[in-house]
């Protein structure tokens, strides 16, 4: 059975349109708070080395959009979670768009989601719960300093509203009841976990102080981008900023979003909820110093990666985020790779099963074979070579170029096999015009394959273990 995905993952979706959860009210049309003269300070005073605690309630309600047949056909979808987490900031930079980084350990991060009637369960795994967050200028960098997430994994924790980032809606100076400000366009792409935004007339307004707690609302309407396609979303959100700690301790939103059908997801008419509290800590013995001393340095690149892995056949390899599983099933996984929301290019995966070494691949069955399935649009082969990985597959590559509907086209194969007699293909197909963006992309991936038991496998050795004792 194929296991579609959702909106770079349907987890991704549920988090895409993040705002209120239960009942809480929100920003009106209309404030009526008059202005007066006294000015309060709405500036963050976090420090590097501070610690909280925070606590995310999620849900979301609408649609998925998908192409049918001469159509759009929407699947009605709905999904609860819940994220709990000790965040540790580790550096303030000079200018408050970039520089942020933190260090999380998540105690909680599981949702419930259901798709035109299916259900699904969702958890983030114990071995993946050490979160470290860098800020860029219209984005935030979730990863593992552990291992690398899988896309699942990271749907899960990479919401809208994040912590790390809402006290930037902060006017940073002393302001009277009643004051506006606007927004820019970084911050509320890096606030909504979207690429880009193209418009924005989203403002803050400081509505009154009540027992040191001031309250902030926020509403405007959003035109932007993510993975490519136009989305627009209409924002009510209030918050609570305590002038005593100089800290945002809650916030609530509500986002209605409409996300355009895209390349690797479907399309999304939602309205999300979330509600969001803060609570400064003295300490947190997981984000202890000495934890921090034990951390392993992760490069830029590194942190990129994402895990994939097929419990069903036995594999595993790593990718760049720049990839999205677009379709699984027993017999298939389908990857595209979108860059600055162009469709760079797809991969089909496939694995072959176990062969005995009489019938080990060769390149030139290998060529003869991607001729005949190629046909009229094989043009010539540039490239076949074979090797051997650093943890000891063999690896056969040929690369053809032909043409498709009058477009000049290159495809990519190649067969990755272990001693065992385990063997997997990878076909990336892709535009001429856009070789260079691709570069060495697939060689990366294809390099990185494992071949693990599959998870009968380890569930009939666990059996027999247990069996033993």
């Amino acid at each position: 059975m194929s296991a579609q995905r959702g909106p770079i993952g349907i987890v991704s979706a549920v988090f895409a349109a993040i705002a209120l959860y239960g009942g809480v009210s929100v920003v009106g049309e209309e404030i009526t708070q008059e202005t007066n003269t006294t000015l309060y300070s709405l500036q963050s005073q976090a420090k590097p080395g501070g610690f909280s605690k925070i606590d995310v309630l999620l849900e979301i309600r609408g649609d998925l959009k998908i192409r049918g047949d001469n159509k759009v056909e929407k699947l009605p979808m709905q999904a609860k979670g819940t994220l709990g987490y000790k965040e540790r900031l580790l550096h303030l930079g000079d200018d408050a768009l970039t520089g942020l980084r933190s260090l999380r350990h998540y105690e909680k991060a599981e949702v419930d989601i259901q798709v035109h009637g299916d259900r699904s369960h969702r958890a983030l795994p114990e071995e993946s719960r050490l979160i470290a967050v860098n800020r860029k200028l219209e984005n935030t960098e979730l990863y593992c300093v552990e291992e690398p997430l899988t896309r699942d994994d990271l749907d899960l924790i990479e919401i809208p509203c994040n912590s790390l980032l809402v006290e930037g809606l902060l006017p940073g100076y002393d302001l009277p009841i009643g004051s506006t400000w606007p927004h820019s366009d970084h911050l509320l792409a890096a606030l909504l976990s979207i690429d880009a935004v193209s418009s924005n007339d989203v403002q803050s307004k400081f509505v009154s102080v009540e027992k040191n707690m001031a309250k902030i609302e926020m509403a405007g309407t959003v035109e932007g981008a993510v993975a490519g396609v136009a989305t627009e979303m209409d924002i009510k959100a209030r918050y609570l900023f305590d002038t005593l700690q100089g800290r945002i301790v809650w916030m609530a939103m509500i986002i209605k979003e409409r996300r355009s059908i895209g390349h690797v997801a479907p399309g999304l008419d939602a309205v999300a909820r979330l509600q969001m509290t803060v609570r400064p800590l003295k300490s947190a013995p997981e984000l202890s110093d000495e934890v921090i001393a034990r951390l392993p340095t992760v490069d830029e690149e590194t942190r990129d990666l994402l895990v994939f892995e097929s419990n069903e056949h036995g594999f595993a390899f790593v990718y760049p985020r720049s990839w999205y599983i677009v379709n699984e099933d027993e017999n298939l996984v389908v990857m595209r790779m979108i860059e600055r929301g162009d469709l760079i290019a797809q991969c089909n995966i496939s694995p072959l099963g176990r062969k005995p070494a009489s019938h080990a691949t060769t390149l030139d069955t290998l060529q003869r074979d991607i001729k005949s399935s190629l046909g009229q649009n094989f043009g010539s082969f540039t490239r076949a070579s074979e090797g051997t990985t650093s943890s000891g597959l063999t690896i056969h590559e040929v690369v053809a170029q032909g043409t498709a509907s009058s477009q000049p086209m290159q495809w990519r194969y190649y067969v990755v096999g272990d001693e065992s007699g385990n063997r997997l293909t990878f076909a990336f197909t892709l535009e001429s015009s856009l070789v260079p963006r691709l570069g060495e992309i697939d060689r990366q991936i294809v390099t990185s394959v494992q071949f693990i038991a599959p998870a009968r496998q380890r569930a009939a050795q666990s059996a027999e273990k247990a069996t033993r004792r």
